[in-house]
């Protein structure tokens, strides 16, 4: 991320969900007194572990869709090089 920007999600964003976002979120988790993770499914109609792991496949498709991001730029300017190198280089001589 350091050397790219990304659309629609900043280094900023990056660090907040790894620093404040996702421990936040499992330590919220963790303090529920397990005796009481019931009130969760009662309320909600879904236990509290399969929201975590709702809300943590949600960070994980955003962190997908960045690395995504980031390959495609790479891939992009892989194929811009080459294809400069094949417009600079190659031989248009047909009887070279």
């Amino acid at each position: 991320m350091a050397r790219e920007q990304i659309p629609g999600f900043t280094r900023v964003d990056v660090d907040q969900l790894r620093e404040q976002h996702l421990p936040k979120l499992v330590k919220s988790y963790i303090d529920i007194p397990p005796a009481h993770r019931s009130e969760i499914f009662r309320k909600s109609g879904k236990s509290a572990s399969y929201i975590l792991n709702d809300s943590l496949d949600q960070m994980q498709h955003k962190i997908d869709e960045i690395l995504r991001n980031l390959a495609q730029h790479d891939l992009d300017a892989f194929t811009n090089n080459t294809r400069f190198i094949g417009e600079r280089y190659a031989s248009n001589d047909p009887f070279a």
